[in-house]
């Protein structure tokens, strides 16, 4: 398994090198996006021993939590919100219906 305190440290560093929100972004994707190294040692959990997966699971929790908020924290001094879509669609609201009939 991999030493969850050494990618804490690694994502630290690499937060300190960020100057720009498109940066952030592809960090943000590379350890939180559906291939990057938090989600796939959440793939991985699986296959730990019952044993080990609530301490695991547990410190892997808190890895993403820190992650999520160290992103979040470095996106605020960009001025940006860092992995929200800022579009005004809200998909509850109810479709434009079709009219009916036709022009003559």
């Amino acid at each position: 398994m991999t030493d969850l305190t050494a990618l804490q440290e690694e994502v630290k560093s690499k937060l300190a090198d960020i100057q720009d929100p498109q940066a952030l972004e592809a960090l943000r994707v590379s350890y939180l996006g559906r291939k990057g190294k938090v989600t796939n040692l959440f793939r991985e959990l699986g296959s730990l021993s019952q044993a080990e997966r609530p301490r695991f699971g547990q410190a892997l929790n808190e890895l993403k939590k820190f992650v999520e908020t160290q992103i979040r924290q470095k996106g605020e001094s960009f001025g940006v919100k860092v992995g929200q879509d800022d579009s005004s669609f809200d998909p509850t609201l109810p479709g434009v219906l079709p009219r009916l009939g036709r022009l003559h």
